[in-house]
């Protein structure tokens, strides 16, 4: 089944991936961006809660960086600098992620 957020990539996309997350010297940012594109690629199945979960990240940051990578096949962060004065999101708790 494939659903409309799964993300195909091509052999040498995934290579390139799998380069980023295995070296030392690439920012830990960049590497948790290139786990959820390998993942949401290896399960299209899944839900943004789900892989959520699976990266202890929240689900609005799962939703953000599979459509950036849809929209600009980067993992970089956006050019423009912005001032947040937001608090920090949680990530999935344990108990939400028993739920799925």
């Amino acid at each position: 089944m494939c659903y409309q957020h799964s993300l195909q990539l091509a052999p040498d996309e995934l290579h390139q991936l799998k380069l980023l997350i295995q070296a030392h010297r690439t920012p830990q940012g960049i590497a948790r961006r290139a786990q959820l594109i390998q993942l949401s690629h290896t399960h299209p199945d899944w839900s943004a809660k789900r892989l959520a979960c699976a990266l202890n990240r929240h689900e609005s940051w799962v939703r953000k960086w599979r459509r950036r990578w849809r929209e600009t096949h980067s993992l970089k962060d956006a050019s423009t600098f912005r001032c947040s004065t937001s608090v920090f999101s949680r990530s999935a708790s344990a108990s939400d992620c028993a739920r799925m």
